[in-house]
């Protein structure tokens, strides 16, 4: 298992539709909301340092708040995967192009703490290829009230470089082991959201596998193996099953495949819930 940092973002800004609103950016700062205008943070983050024939485990953004006027106050922050170029100086909204569905939502109260967004999908998909790397747009959630307040964060500008934006990547390495009769054994830790969300993708080709799902939390999640033969085309064996928490349920693919993970969903979309998953397997 590895760990790499990258801090600071390669770019960093704070967008607005109305040019009314633009004098309370600055380049210190992140904001993320709405008053009498919608505020938008967009960061990209260089992730070609990363060694190659990895997989990617987790992907956790985490930003710096400073600034919460009411912090009595719950307000969501959605993470949505930028897929149109952009430029740092010059964003126009209206042209910028986003995944509707967001990569992850986070609630967000207090002040003067670290914020961490999972966004573990959408990092190994830009490590693997499958979507560019074009960085991702803080907005506030779809379902918050019209009277949002205005959250701010630290950029990379910031004179404390503890506060910068950055971005925790987890790796396992698969392929590393290439003689006969290994063991696998993956660890890992995710949080259920209102949407299918999918854990990290591991090449098990060689390997007679069962995932262990343990609910670690205080509420329900449905959960289900996926399979694949080239990464990209997937396979759901069986039906989403229900784990309750405090429940163990073993995993066991029927089909033969190189690829697998673990897709998983709050049961309810209002109550998140941990799972942990276990990974164990030997070549023959």
């Amino acid at each position: 298992m590895g760990v790499k940092i990258v801090k600071p973002p390669s770019m960093a800004t704070t967008a607005t539709t109305s040019i009314q609103g633009r004098h309370l950016c600055d380049k210190y700062t992140l904001l993320v909301g709405r008053d009498k205008h919608v505020f938008q943070s967009l960061l990209a983050f260089d992730i070609t340092s990363l060694p190659p024939l990895q997989t990617i485990v987790n992907g956790t953004l985490t930003l710096y708040l400073f600034e919460n006027l009411f912090p009595e106050w719950e307000k969501t922050v959605a993470v949505h995967q930028i897929i149109s170029p952009w430029k740092e100086n010059r964003v126009n909204l209206k042209e910028l192009m986003i995944q509707p569905v967001p990569v992850c939502c986070a609630s967000i109260n207090g002040n003067n703490r670290f914020i961490r967004f999972d966004i573990t999908p959408l990092v190994h998909n830009w490590y693997t290829g499958v979507a560019a790397n074009l960085g991702i747009i803080l907005k506030p959630g779809n379902n918050d009230a019209c009277h949002f307040d205005i959250l701010g964060f630290c950029s990379r500008n910031c004179c404390n470089s503890q506060c910068w934006p950055s971005l925790e990547i987890s790796f396992f390495n698969s392929d590393s082991v290439q003689s006969c009769c290994q063991t696998l054994d993956f660890d890992s830790t995710v949080i259920t959201g209102s949407i299918a969300n999918t854990a990290a993708t591991l090449n098990i080709q060689r390997y007679n596998y069962t995932y262990f799902v343990i609910n670690t939390g205080q509420n329900s999640a449905v959960i289900a193996l996926q399979v694949s033969p080239d990464g990209i085309n997937w396979i759901t064996e069986g039906v989403l099953q229900t784990i309750s928490p405090g429940d163990i349920v073993p995993l066991v693919p029927n089909i033969i495949a190189k690829f697998a993970r673990l897709i998983f969903q709050s049961a309810d979309v209002q109550q998140s819930t941990s799972l942990d998953i276990r990974v164990r397997g030997f070549s023959s």
